[in-house]
């Protein structure tokens, strides 16, 4: 008995940890995909899918495209909206911080999948057709009637090219030195 105990505790927490079980394409969901809005040649359509989970699945999480928090999304959950062309962040935001970037920064033709785990604290792109298998099997979540200010959007989660007159990268061929007035951040 007490090693069926001890199995079934395992079986639990794995669950508890990492939410309800990978989903994997489905080539006939694949088949009928159709967009569900129309798409112009400048911008992208971006869906973002909350991995569903034990573990936060109780918090309110927010998906906010640049300034703007658009969609409320739960557990489960995925939204969806069209991002125009030029440099974009959507990050996720939880009591007015910022828990994760995703950098826009082409129009692409085809959606755009992006799943956010919760225990990762992560934005993952994935597959057109594993996307669409995700959200046929998740619950849609309209985004809000009303944008509202993203708190998350200065604490350092953000797109630092965003943030305009900002002047603190340049990319170079030379060797760059640091001295008393200069730092140097290498990004790789």
């Amino acid at each position: 008995m007490k090693l069926v105990t001890k199995a079934l505790s395992i079986v639990f927490f794995a669950y508890l940890f990492t939410g309800c079980g990978a989903i994997s394409i489905d080539k006939n969901l694949v088949k009928q995909y159709k967009k569900p809005i129309k798409v112009n040649s400048n911008e992208t359509l971006v869906y973002v899918i909350r991995e569903s989970s034990m573990i936060g699945g109780a918090r309110g999480l927010w998906v906010a495209l640049n300034k703007d928090v658009i969609a409320d999304i739960g557990s489960g959950d995925y939204t969806y909206f069209k991002v125009q062309k030029g440099i974009n962040t959507i990050n996720m935001v939880q009591a007015k911080r910022g828990l994760t970037y995703y950098a826009i920064d082409e129009v692409l033709t085809e959606p755009l999948f992006l799943k956010f785990s919760y225990t990762q604290g992560t934005i993952e792109r994935l597959s057109t057709n594993l996307g669409i298998s995700y959200i046929a099997k998740y619950d849609e979540t309209k985004v809000l009637n009303t944008k509202r200010p993203n708190d998350g959007y200065t604490n350092g989660l953000v797109n630092l090219a965003m943030i305009e007159n900002l002047n603190i990268m340049s990319e170079t061929n030379t060797t760059l030195i640091p001295d008393e007035n200069h730092a140097v951040i290498t990004f790789i």
